[in-house]
């Protein structure tokens, strides 16, 4: 829709999004806010390195990725990923050593970037800020205490993804 500026002419009203940017202004600081979590991730040796409390709280890393992906991530495609971090833990809560469920691990990145690549109505089933940073942490388990790090870090995510994602 139009709207006519006071010299009379016609222009397109910008599209306003959350907290009055359009889109992409929007899409472009969060990206920028979870690329700065990336680069902290990448920092890291090990994934069990990661902070719970940075991760968890409020506003932090795992709210923050959820709000980047917004409503482009469906709580299906996130919940897809979070059952398969449950299937292996529930195998290494059952005694499994690491080495028996790690190739388990080893294939949620290609998994990862399939969903990435997928397309639905334009977007992609997991937005590549998110993918990036879910694949980097993947690259940083290399013991049990590790993964269960990332297992934790993914449950934060898709309990701040109920509240600012799709439904």
């Amino acid at each position: 829709m139009g709207y006519y500026d006071n010299r009379g002419s016609s222009q397109q009203a910008p599209r306003q999004g959350q907290g009055g940017f359009d889109r992409r202004e929007r899409d472009d600081a969060g990206f920028a806010e979870t690329n700065a979590i990336k680069i902290k991730l990448d920092a890291l040796e090990r994934l069990s390195q990661l902070e719970v409390k940075e991760a968890t709280k409020r506003d932090g890393y795992a709210e923050t990725i959820a709000k980047t992906a917004g409503t482009q991530l469906k709580s299906s495609q996130l919940r897809r990923i979070y059952n398969e971090t449950v299937r292996i833990k529930n195998m290494l809560d059952s005694g499994k050593p690491f080495s028996e469920v790690e190739v388990d691990v080893l294939l949620m990145t290609p998994k990862l970037v399939y969903a990435m690549s997928r397309q639905s109505g334009g977007q992609s089933l997991v937005p590549k800020p998110v993918g990036e940073v879910l694949i980097t942490c993947l690259g940083k388990i290399t013991e049990e205490k590790d993964f269960y790090r990332f297992h934790e870090f993914l449950q934060a995510i898709v309990a701040y993804n109920k509240l600012h994602g799709k439904p």
